[in-house]
C-alpha cells in the first residue's frame, strides 16, 4: 500500500490567527487502495488513524467498578448511549490526563453526572481528579461513504463487490465481512456479509481499528481518510490472548522499535523462537504476510526479528501511518501503549 500524508494541519500554534477558535488538531491523509490487476484479488491493510472532534469535556469525581462520577452535572439522561447494527457503543470517554491518559472505554449508559462503561474495575485505576472527553466512533460510512464515495466495487450480491474485512474482537482470528450492495430487492446500501436487509453504514469502527480491503475491482481507487489528530500523550489499548487486527492510531509512520508493542512489562511474550513469542504479521498487496517477533535470546541477541532471520535487526521496519498489522499474543494480556510520534 502506499500511503501519504498530504496535510497535517495543526491548529495549536499561537501564530496562527485563526488557530485561537480550535482546540484540536485536524488532518487528511491520502491512501490508495490496491486494484486488482491482473491479480486475481487485492488487498489493501488500511487503519481508523483519525478521531471525532470531542463531543464533551469534564473531570472525574470518582471512579467505582463501571460507573464514573463527574465534579459537574451537565450531561443528559442516554444522551451518549447508543449502539451500532453490532450492538457495540457508538460513544466512548478518552482518559486525557493522568496515569493511564490515552484509554478509552466504550458508554453503555449516563445520567446528568455518571457514566457507565464497559470496565467495570475502575476503582484499580485510581482515576479521580483525571480529565476525559467523550466522542463518537468513527463508522463505516465515515470511512467509505455513506452511498460508497471510495468508489468500491459493487453489486446485488458480495461476490459481486469489493469486500471489507474486520476481524472479530474474540481472538480467534475469525472476521466479518461487509461490502456494498446495490440491488433492486434488497436495495443499496452497507450490508454484512449473510444480511442483505439490515443497513451497516452505522457501524462503529474505533480509532485503531484495523481494516482489510478486498479488491476485485481492477483500478487503483484513492480515499481522502481525515478527521482530528490525537493529541494525548499516548495511546493505550489492551489486547486479550490471540488475534487482534490493529491501526497505526497516529497519520504518520512509525518504525517497530518506537512503536510499543513491545516491553519489558506490557505484557509481550518474547522468547528466543518465533514458534513461542507474540507474532508481528505485516500484509502485502497479494495477500501473503512478512511477520516479526521480538527476540530474547543469549545468542542471537535482543531485538526486532523477522522470522527465519535470527541476526538481523528490524527495529527500523515501518508501520506505514493508515495501515493496519496483526498482532497474535500467546499470553493472558498485551497493553500497547505508543507514544504520539509528533509533537503538539
Amino acid at each position: 500500500m502506499r500511503t501519504t500524508l498530504t496535510t497535517l494541519v495543526l491548529l495549536f500554534s499561537s501564530s496562527l490567527a485563526f488557530a485561537q477558535s480550535f482546540t484540536q488538531p485536524v488532518g487528511i491523509s491520502k491512501v490508495t487502495i490496491d486494484g486488482s490487476g491482473t491479480n486475481e484479488a487485492a488487498f489493501t491493510a488500511l487503519s481508523v488513524t483519525y478521531e471525532n472532534a470531542p463531543l464533551y469535556s469534564g473531570t472525574i469525581n470518582t471512579a467505582s467498578g463501571a460507573l464514573i462520577s463527574l465534579a459537574t452535572s451537565d450531561l443528559s439522561a442516554s444522551e451518549y448511549a447508543g449502539a451500532d447494527p453490532n450492538g457495540d457503543a457508538t460513544h466512548y470517554v478518552l482518559l486525557t490526563s493522568g496515569d493511564h491518559e490515552g484509554l478509552s472505554l466504550e458508554i453503555l449508559e449516563t445520567t446528568i453526572n455518571t457514566i457507565t462503561v464497559s470496565s467495570d474495575k475502575l476503582e484499580s485505576l485510581s482515576l479521580s481528579g483525571d480529565t476525559i472527553e467523550i466522542l463518537a466512533h468513527s463508522t463505516l460510512a465515515d470511512i467509505f461513504g455513506a452511498e460508497n464515495s471510495a468508489g468500491l466495487t459493487s453489486g446485488s450480491s458480495v461476490n459481486q463487490s469489493d469486500r471489507i474485512y474486520i476481524m472479530q474482537a474474540d481472538g480467534t482470528g475469525a472476521w466479518d465481512s461487509y461490502y456494498y450492495q446495490t440491488s433492486p430487492r434488497g436495495g443499496s446500501g452497507w450490508r454484512q456479509v449473510g444480511d442483505t436487509s439490515t443497513d451497516y453504514q452505522g457501524l462503529t469502527l474505533p480509532l485503531d481499528t484495523g481494516i482489510l480491503v478486498n479488491r476485485i475491482g481492477d483500478e487503483d481507487l484513492t480515499l481522502y481518510v481525515y478527521g482530528s489528530v490525537k493529541k494525548t500523550e499516548t495511546h493505550m489499548r489492551v489486547l486479550g490472548p490471540g488475534f487482534s487486527l490493529l491501526g497505526n492510531p497516529f497519520p504518520v509512520d512509525i518504525q517497530l522499535g518506537e512503536s510499543g508493542i513491545y516491553s519489558a512489562e506490557n505484557g509481550y511474550v518474547s522468547t528466543s523462537s518465533p514458534s513461542t513469542s507474540d507474532l508481528l504479521f505485516v500484509i502485502a498487496a497479494d495477500g501473503t504476510f512478512d511477520s516479526y517477533f521480538y527476540q530474547t535470546s543469549p545468542r542471537g541477541g535482543s531485538g526486532w526479528r523477522k522470522v527465519g532471520d535470527s541476526s538481523t535487526d528490524v527495529s527500523t521496519q515501518i508501520l506505514p501511518a493508515t495501515s493496519s498489522f496483526y498482532i497474535q499474543h500467546r499470553g493472558t494480556g498485551l497493553t500497547w501503549n505508543p507514544s504520539r510520534p509528533y509533537t503538539l
